[in-house]
């Protein structure tokens, strides 16, 4: 027979589980991310240009970015306590477009431009710190080539890289993937291969979005394996300038990119997936000039997250489609700022974005989450108690919901204190008693799986359809006592 505390427990959780959906309705059209925290990394001269942005295994940022006053690569990283700044590379002009990626060790590796004064040429140059200190090479030279590049780490730790060929306007790709750099020529179909992004999938091959300079189209190419697949993802117009591509746990490809809008003469932000098995294209954000230099990141739940500039209102942008619609909000408008962002998620599903603050020639960052110093500190106590492990699918589902729904208004961001406050000793008492823990995880199941349907299906129709259970329920115990069946 269960003792009073069990029943007690089991009846906290059935109404947290009724106060879960009550708390999504109500963040279900709120803002996309309740708090920012603004902060200047490097101001010292004319900096932050161009700027890329990646998250190491301990959720902190690592960014490269051009030093335009001394024409230097630079590089910041956060080191759990302040902001660390080096120049990277000051052999003569370098360090424009740079792009950013971590390896599976947290070694960096950066591709970016570089100017040869001896040959008076554009080369693509690759910085890494992988054996400890940085180190540099040229991949590819001979005339004006490496613009734009966007770079890559596979599950093995290659490095890939695509990127714009000046003078024969193509779009070209590179990896050291045989242990030596092979560079080739994916697209050569006119004036191609500008503003181009690189993403890499489950198998390993490289995905490419880039610009049609020709036809003004947007376009994308993939590796299948055995050859180079080509597609005009979008002819609509002028578009396709500046794309962004990320990819999905389920290879699904996702492009944030600009558009021309030809009938109102303004700049749109758009967004094009397969994730339905064919293209499908949509406007995120219009009205004058908006989504001029967009970054798109998907999170550990397959949300898009896209960063941009307003180029009416000089500001940053940021919108997310994590509530099952879009919402976009102003993130910076101290001035001229937002210019070329980058976006990066964290393991807890927490947007950053590095850019540039043109007002004070500086380089800004962003990051979004929870109002506190340390997001590790909000931990699912009595789920994690109950299962085991913070890792554990059940918590993972829970934290989530959490992050998803209840730290996106007031009431919810109020209840998560009070938890985090009183919770911590009632996690204690399960963890030390066994059949308790067992209690408990089988209470929390129906939490969990309210959680995971809205997860899947939001907070509006998981209601319906509790509401549908409930009333069929019903007039199935009116049924049985009216025919005393």
């Amino acid at each position: 027979m269960r003792t009073k505390i069990e029943k007690l427990l089991m009846i906290c959780l059935m109404a947290f589980g009724s106060f879960l959906i009550m708390m999504s309705l109500v963040s279900h059209n709120a803002e996309a991310v309740s708090e920012w925290s603004i902060e200047t990394v490097d101001s010292d001269g004319s900096i932050g240009l161009y700027s890329s942005i990646a998250i190491d295994s301990n959720n902190h940022p690592r960014i490269s970015y051009f030093d335009d006053t001394n024409d230097d690569l630079k590089f910041a990283y956060w080191n759990g306590l302040s902001w660390q700044i080096e120049t990277v590379d000051s052999d003569g002009s370098v360090g424009l477009y740079s792009s950013i990626a971590i390896d599976s060790s947290d070694n960096v590796h950066i591709s970016h431009g570089k100017f040869n004064e001896l040959k008076a040429d554009w080369n693509l140059n690759y910085t890494t710190n992988a054996s400890g200190k940085w180190a540099m090479e040229t991949v590819d030279s001979g005339g004006s080539i490496g613009w734009f590049p966007s770079i890559a780490i596979d599950s093995s730790d290659n490095v890939h890289i695509s990127y714009s060929d000046g003078d024969n306007e193509d779009l070209k790709y590179t990896t050291d993937t045989s242990g030596e750099w092979v560079a080739e020529t994916v697209d050569s179909d006119g004036s191609v291969g500008l503003y181009s992004s690189i993403a890499i999938d489950s198998n390993n091959h490289p995905r490419i979005s880039y610009f049609d300079d020709t036809n003004d189209d947007l376009k994308f190419a993939y590796w299948n394996g055995l050859s180079w697949q080509i597609e005009t993802v979008d002819s609509d117009g002028s578009v396709g300038l500046y794309s962004s591509i990320a990819i999905d746990s389920s290879d699904n490809v996702h492009i944030s990119h600009g558009k021309f809008n030809e009938l109102k003469a303004d700049w749109n932000l758009n967004y094009t997936t397969n994730a339905s098995g064919k293209w499908a294209m949509e406007t995120v954000d219009s009205g004058g000039s908006i989504g001029w230099f967009p970054s798109i990141a998907i999170d550990s739940s397959d949300n898009v997250h896209i960063s941009y500039s307003d180029g009416d209102n000089e500001d940053l942008k940021y919108t997310t489609d994590a509530s099952g619609e879009w919402v976009a909000e102003t993130v910076d408008s101290d001035g001229s700022v937002g210019w070329f962002p980058s976006i990066a998620i964290d393991s807890n599903n927490h947007p950053h974005i590095s850019y540039f603050d043109d007002t004070n020639d500086s380089l800004k960052y962003v990051k979004a989450g929870p109002d506190t110093d340390d997001d590790t500190g909000w931990t699912c106590f009595i789920a994690t108690a109950a299962f085991g492990s913070s890792m554990e699918p059940h918590v993972k589902i829970l934290r989530d919901f959490r992050d998803r729904f209840l730290l996106h208004n007031s009431v919810g961001k109020g209840f998560m204190r009070l938890y985090y406050t009183y919770s911590p000793p009632m996690a204690d008492f399960i963890a030390e008693h066994d059949s308790l823990r067992a209690v408990v995880s089988v209470s929390l199941l129906p939490v969990v799986g309210v959680s995971w349907v809205v997860l899947k299906i939001g907070p509006a129709s998981t209601m319906a359809l509790m509401l549908l259970l409930i009333s069929g329920f019903i007039g199935f115990v009116r049924f049985r006592r009216k025919y005393k069946i």
